[in-house]
């Protein structure tokens, strides 16, 4: 089995984080570290004792970013992490299959031509499935994806809670892994992307497609998505002290990536649903002006990252450095 490195970037989750690390700890048949990315400024006191027992683990890599950070704190984790496959998972997980690392690295036992798993959702109120028997089936795999078109097309249009195990082009941080090799091939994940950075695992799918990459959806490596409603990328979340700029940016910007795509309608849908049509900014339309304002330049912004080009700081310089050139802060190790 390789060695895995699980990665959980984490904001304003605090107990849900804490489980999901037990959760991760008590896996079995696996060989792997932990790599949290703590971007809290503070912590609720009655929890300090219990975080400082799980960050001391000697499975536990606990690092703290100031800035909070999405991608970077991604970047960050990987950057530390010494496994030969990366496993990103959420901060509000629920992992009940005690074996859920083990058929993630039983993929690429099992395909040696294989660049990334993708694991099954299940949202809170579904059926929980069935703890399957472990080691798992050596089942034959024919390589062809379910259905026709471009990586972009295949990435937004899979189902992550289907039931067969297929070839896919499609990748999410809430439950994916991906050989380091790989990752490193497109340099990561686009830094660009930024705020409330939704998009930026299907960006990185498809730019992998493109190069070649070869991704399996496996339904045997579940957990349950919690979907907290404070905390991580929340737009419900009252507390979130991100502009209206920030709040749509990336959205913008990934539809803008893929403009050119059949799926430009849904993806401008998207957007607007997030700023013009929330909710929120439906019962309170005081509020309209600034939308449309950071809106706009959400719009700037992203046309000016599109014309750039995908930046990482695992590009091919190997420069730690912000594409103004200035050097990237480093996390600190939590003690």
């Amino acid at each position: 089995m390789p060695r895995l490195s699980v990665i959980i970037p984490t904001y304003r989750r605090f107990a849900p984080l804490l489980d999901t690390v037990e959760e991760v700890l008590a896996q079995k048949n696996a060989e792997f570290e932990i790599v949290v990315v703590d971007q809290n400024p503070v912590w609720p006191e009655d929890l300090l004792a219990h975080r400082a027992q799980v960050a001391g683990r000697a499975e536990v890599k606990w690092l703290v970013r100031d800035k909070p950070s999405v991608v970077a704190a991604r970047h960050d984790a990987v950057e530390v992490a010494t496994g030969d496959i990366f496993v990103f998972i959420d901060d509000d997980v629920t992992i009940l299959d005690p074996f859920f690392l083990a058929r993630h690295a039983a993929n690429y036992d099992a395909l040696p031509a294989l660049d990334a798993v993708v694991g099954r959702e299940v949202y809170v109120g579904q059926a929980t499935p069935s703890v399957a028997p472990f080691p798992q089936p050596r089942d034959e795999m024919t390589w062809g994806r379910p259905f026709a078109g471009t990586p972009g097309d295949q990435a937004i249009r899979f189902d992550r809670m289907r039931l067969e195990r297929y070839e896919v082009i499609t990748f999410c941080t809430c439950n994916s892994s991906v050989k380091r090799e790989a990752f490193f091939r497109v340099g990561g994940f686009d830094e660009s992307f930024h705020g409330n950075a939704y998009g930026d695992d299907y960006d990185f799918a498809i730019r992998l497609g493109e190069a070649g990459g070869r991704f399996v959806y496996d339904p045997r490596a579940w957990l349950i998505h919690l979907h907290c409603p404070v905390g991580g990328l929340r737009m419900s979340d009252v507390k979130m002290r991100l502009d209206e700029r920030e709040k749509i940016y990336s959205s913008v910007l990934f539809l803008l990536k893929n403009w050119n795509g059949p799926w430009r309608r849904y993806l401008l849908w998207r957007v607007l649903r997030r700023s013009v049509f929330l909710k929120a900014n439906l019962k309170e339309p005081w509020r309209q002006p600034a939308v449309w304002l950071g809106l706009w330049q959400a719009w700037r912004e992203a046309r000016a990252a599109v014309r750039r080009g995908a930046w990482s700081r695992f590009g091919e310089s190997g420069r730690a450095a912000t594409p103004d050139g200035t050097a990237c802060p480093s996390p600190r190790q939590h003690t």
